[in-house]
């Protein structure tokens, strides 16, 4: 039982640290895309978000320094038709027309797949793309090489 608690709260204390880092960020006109990946790297958390989303956004100029992951994401947004929720070590980006709980992404999917990339010598990959083959949902893995993205059984990633 001590066990329990002792890994329960190592856990929690993790996903605080990462979204307790300091964001340090500063670009002129860059895709949207590159901001949000360069947050995800620095702060060691995964995005979850729909590549189409991306697509009516307009590029950001953004200077930041010593700033939360929040007021990181508050910055890259603003003025997108974007807004995000973070859940434990995961940040969704989603349509302000569609904003809701994490409820309505999963009524669309019928399971979660957490996942790690690595290399050939099993180092953890930051950064990298996973999409669901066919579609534009994606995932990009963070600092250990992590991902979680939602998926119909059948798919393939």
């Amino acid at each position: 039982m001590k066990l329990s608690v002792f890994l329960l709260l190592l856990a929690l204390q993790i996903s605080a640290k990462g979204l307790s880092q300091q964001i340090f960020i500063s670009v002129e006109h860059a895709p949207l895309s590159r901001v949000l990946r360069s947050v995800v790297r620095q702060a060691g958390v995964s995005l979850i978000y729909n590549e189409v989303l991306l697509k009516n956004t307009h590029p950001v100029t953004l200077h930041v320094r010593k700033a939360s992951v929040r007021q990181a994401l508050d910055a890259c947004l603003k003025g997108q038709p974007l807004t995000y929720t973070i859940e434990g070590d995961h940040i969704l980006i989603q349509s302000q027309a569609k904003q809701s709980n994490h409820s309505s992404l999963q009524k669309d999917t019928t399971i979660i797949i957490h996942g790690a990339v690595t290399s050939d010598q099993q180092k953890p990959l930051a950064g990298v793309t996973i999409l669901v083959k066919g579609t534009t949902n994606g995932a990009i893995s963070d600092a250990n090489g992590h991902f979680t993205i939602n998926a119909d059984p059948k798919d393939t990633l």
